[in-house]
């Protein structure tokens, strides 16, 4: 079940490689760009890494998100910026308790 609706404002940030997931994503409205910088910056300042992106695709409405970790506990791969103003729904990545094995 979706958490919450988002709007974004074009230029704006919705994550940036390397960080931890804080959920998924279904673009409603809008188009992102994917941006991927080397491994080499991964854990600098997200400007930094911001600066030193190239665009690698763009995702217009209706699609989910790119960049996802191949794990939900794995960095996000690829950084995404807004084009347009965008909206989105964000999904909540459910969390397992350590301590219950699951098959």
């Amino acid at each position: 079940m979706a958490d919450k609706a988002e709007q974004l404002r074009s230029g704006d940030i919705l994550f940036v490689q390397g960080e931890k997931p804080s959920g998924l994503y279904m673009l409603d409205a809008g188009t992102v760009e994917i941006l991927s910088a080397s491994d080499e910056y991964d854990g600098l300042d997200r400007g930094i890494i911001m600066s030193r992106s190239k665009r690698s695709a763009s995702f217009r409405a209706r699609h989910s998100s790119p960049g996802f970790p191949r794990t939900s506990t794995g960095p996000y791969s690829k950084s995404v910026r807004a084009v347009t103003d965008v909206s989105l729904v964000k999904y909540s990545i459910p969390r397992r308790d350590p301590g219950i094995c699951r098959f």
